[in-house]
């Protein structure tokens, strides 16, 4: 595991498989499938995994939406909202919910 800080309870969204490795760049990386999110993060600051009510985690989401520069990511989950200004900067995507969505033109830009 040499040039990682540890390994993540996340699955990786293209195998599904768990066990997903950060580097000390802060690089999240699949050892099963060899796919690298690409994306450096804070750790210190980003939670390991944002639940929502229904007992699933967000956040692997969000970076997928980031890493395929996605107009904005749409979420209900509390626990992301909470974060959202930070999550924002970090991963340079809007974070919206569905009813702030329904407000918005296409491209999640405000009137």
């Amino acid at each position: 595991m040499s040039g990682f800080e540890g390994m993540i309870g996340w699955s990786c969204d293209f195998c599904k498989k768990s066990g997903l490795l950060v580097s000390a760049a802060g690089i999240i990386y699949c050892p099963n499938c060899h796919k690298s999110y690409g994306e450096q993060i804070e750790l210190g600051l980003v939670k390991p995994e944002y639940i929502d009510h229904y007992g699933i985690d967000s956040l692997p989401s969000l970076i997928i939406a980031s890493r395929t520069k996605a107009d904005c990511f749409v979420t209900s989950n509390q626990a992301m909202l909470k974060d959202r200004d930070m999550l924002e900067r970090i991963f340079k995507i809007k974070i919206r919910t569905p009813d702030e969505l329904l407000n918005e033109k296409p491209g999640c830009e405000k009137d």
